[in-house]
């Protein structure tokens, strides 16, 4: 393997055994092919002070650690600040540009790049799917609806039960103390 590794062109141009981050690909061709191995994705690194997180929405290698080197910095995301508009500030055009890449956003990225809008327009449109048979009535549909109509009629009753006996308890008691009152 370290004789395919010297044919690599950023050998010649100076580089070492393991910069840049390139790897022998074998396959489907008997020539010796190179590629990168870098996924991006991009993600919040954490910056502020305990109990007080704020967040950088930023663009980095997936192998990298969290608050470690970044390709580039999106925006900024503030979870406490008291103004819900001044959150989060995002470039929308370079977010746009890293996900046309193929960059993945994890979920919380995901979810404020809909609050920004950087969505819109994006690929095709969703297609509501008809689903002509949920609005149709069934048998075990009717029996569940009865039967739970039957449970909630049996619990008021039980409420009104125990309500008439708390309050006709407090009638006898606040006549007790009348009459202790009157003596």
């Amino acid at each position: 393997m370290g004789g395919a590794l010297a044919l690599c062109p950023a050998h010649f141009l100076g580089g070492g055994p393991f910069w840049p981050p390139i790897r022998p690909i074998f396959w489907p061709f008997p020539l010796l092919i190179y590629r990168s191995p870098m996924a991006v994705v991009i993600r919040l690194k954490r910056t502020g002070r305990r109990n007080r997180a704020c967040y950088r929405i930023s663009v980095a290698d997936s192998r990298a650690p969290r608050d470690g080197l970044v390709l580039e910095h999106l925006g900024l995301y503030d979870p406490v600040h008291p103004d819900k508009e001044n959150q989060s500030t995002l470039n929308i055009e370079r977010a746009r540009h890293w996900l046309e890449h193929g960059a993945q956003p994890s979920e919380t990225v995901r979810s404020l790049f809909k609050r920004h809008g950087v969505f819109v327009d994006w690929g095709k449109p969703r297609t509501i799917r008809k689903r002509p048979g949920r609005k149709k009535v069934t048998a075990t549909g009717t029996t569940r609806t009865a039967i739970k109509s039957a449970r909630l009629t049996a619990k008021g009753v039980r409420r009104d039960e125990r309500l008439s006996v708390r309050r006709s308890a407090a009638k006898a008691e606040a006549a007790a103390e009348a009459a202790e009152a009157a003596e």
